[in-house]
């Protein structure tokens, strides 16, 4: 039975372990990956950290298309690993049907002078380019 509260309790712990992962990093921070999980072979190399199992789960299922999911306008200014893992991350809601606003809570958490506008064209451009079978639980987000 999934009770508010369980529901509750696994949003926090999925932010927290992300937080967790995520811990020191900030768009435009120097970390570089290669320009395509073919060329990068591996989860890690892609998001420049340890996988766990949700974002190798997201990475194997949607991780081709990320270099022409960086190349949105929006996107492209900022860290190819932070992108990516964004990128990725805005998949695993939607495909958890989760709305914008859980995941602009959790970008908030890493981002939090990041505009939303950039929030909003990540979490966009994902269902554009990277899962675009997925049905967002609040779709676009203007």
């Amino acid at each position: 039975m999934n009770s508010p509260v369980l529901q509750r309790a696994r949003r926090l712990l999925l932010a927290s372990i992300v937080l967790a992962v995520l811990a020191g990093c900030s768009p435009g921070s120097s970390s570089k990956t290669p320009d395509t999980p073919a060329a990068a072979t591996t989860c890690e190399a892609t998001l420049g950290m340890v996988c766990d199992k949700d974002y190798q789960t997201a990475y194997d299922k949607w991780g081709n298309p990320l270099a022409e999911f960086r190349k949105l306008e929006k996107v492209s200014s900022f860290d190819a690993t932070q992108v990516n893992r964004a990128g990725l991350m805005a998949c695993l809601y939607g495909n958890a049907k989760k709305p914008f606003d859980d995941y602009l809570v959790l970008a908030r958490q890493w981002w939090p002078t990041t505009l939303l506008e950039f929030i909003a064209a990540v979490w966009n451009g994902a269902h554009q380019k990277l899962c675009p079978e997925i049905d967002f639980a609040a779709g676009q987000h203007e």
